[in-house]
């Protein structure tokens, strides 16, 4: 009997080391880690996931790890999530098949692109599972402000390509040019005229 029980004891032992060498440790984004700068929605690609696997998630004190659910992906929201952890060295096995969504406790880091998807199928050995459902997209990133267009530039006023007569010049200040080449105002001009008409008067009565 005992020796039926050391050789059960055996076969479990054998077991639980065949278990443990086919399950997977997987370091979240390689060796940019949980982090901004990995590309973290390309990252699960062409790989298989499985129950008994486990993501290492590395990171610095400026993170966070949050295991939530689809809504807590979509709007990267932590408020209701089903792990968190932030010590910087966080290992999350994966027990469950099925979608599986972690995200960054920062706002503005989730939305920088801090935030997982990954499909966990059943166990190496079970039956082949259904294919996975479609992969969300990630929550969209922030853009940044619109910068404002300047204020468009006036024109110069428009100036007139004909050249203005130097008699218009004169006009234009109220002189007019006299005989010798000098400018004398239009009071000079007045007394011309008058004098000039008493001179034909004169002329007129003597006749």
């Amino acid at each position: 009997m005992a020796c039926r029980l050391l050789v059960l004891s055996g076969f479990a032992i054998v077991g639980l080391l065949v278990l443990a060498c086919e399950a997977t440790t997987y370091t979240v984004g390689d060796l940019a880690g949980w982090d901004t700068s990995a590309d973290l929605y390309s990252w699960p690609e062409n790989k298989h996931f499985h129950v008994g696997d486990s993501l290492l998630f590395q990171y610095s004190q400026y993170h966070s790890v949050n295991q939530v659910d689809e809504n807590g992906y979509r709007n990267c929201n932590a408020s209701n999530a089903i792990l968190r952890s932030s010590n910087g060295n966080t290992s999350v096995r994966l027990t469950t098949p099925g979608e599986k969504y972690f995200i960054c406790g920062v706002l503005s880091h989730c939305l920088g692109g801090m935030n997982l998807q990954i499909n966990v199928l059943q166990k190496k050995n079970a039956a082949p599972p259904p294919s996975p459902p479609a992969r969300l997209s990630p929550p969209a990133r922030l853009s940044p402000p619109a910068r404002p267009s300047p204020p468009a530039r006036l024109s110069p006023p428009a100036t007139s390509s004909q050249p203005q007569s130097p008699g218009l010049a004169y006009l234009d200040q109220g002189l007019l040019p006299f005989g010798n080449g000098s400018v004398r105002g239009l009071k000079m001009w007045h007394l011309i005229l008058v004098f000039g008409c008493c001179i034909g008067g004169f002329v007129l009565v003597s006749f």
